[in-house]
């Protein structure tokens, strides 16, 4: 390897998922942009207009956002806030009641779905890009070639054994038989 090359993939690597790359520098500044502007915006509510209901709305954008890019980790995004909410009803002239922990409960478990979606989404989608690597791997081989799966399924057919056996993907949905 050149040391151009080398260095080209250390970049690549930064990148795509370290810590230090762009795309995460760059996602982390807007999740703390929008963290401040809801603190911000929470402590004018509360302790300048005297609601607390209207600025909890703006408080599902960092958690959500969160949940997206961090997955699970929103959870702490939404934790966070919902102690902003409580600590700022608190300290401003207005009550503080039990809808007030009832909105952060509200917050964390939207933090939790978020997250858990978003991450079952991102699994899925590196599941049917590997599946699609393969069957490109699997049909651009010129040994004529199937893949099944764990029930004995055909999953895959490549043109190499269609051109073979002159039987077209049309055909295989067939399930193997099995020795048991």
């Amino acid at each position: 390897l050149s040391s151009s090359s080398a260095a080209s993939d250390v970049y690549k690597r930064q990148e795509e998922g370290s810590p230090r790359g762009t795309k995460h520098g760059i996602r982390l500044l807007v999740l703390l942009s929008t963290l401040a502007a809801c603190g911000i915006l929470a402590s004018y509510g509360a302790l300048v207009l005297r609601i607390t209901i209207v600025y909890t709305h703006v408080f599902y954008i960092p958690i959500l956002l969160a949940g997206i890019w961090y997955h699970k980790k929103a959870v702490y995004v939404a934790l966070g806030l919902g102690l902003v909410h409580i600590l700022v009803t608190i300290f401003s002239p207005l009550p503080l009641s039990a809808s007030e922990f009832v909105r952060a409960a509200i917050f964390i478990a939207v933090g939790y779905v978020v997250g858990f979606v978003s991450e079952k989404a991102e699994v899925e989608g590196r599941l049917r890009e590997s599946l699609e690597k393969t069957a490109r791997i699997v049909d651009s081989s010129p040994i004529p070639a199937f893949v099944i799966d764990r029930a004995h399924k055909i999953i895959h057919w490549n043109t190499a054994l269609e051109a073979l056996t002159a039987i077209t993907v049309s055909y295989t949905h067939l399930t193997l038989p099995t020795k048991r």
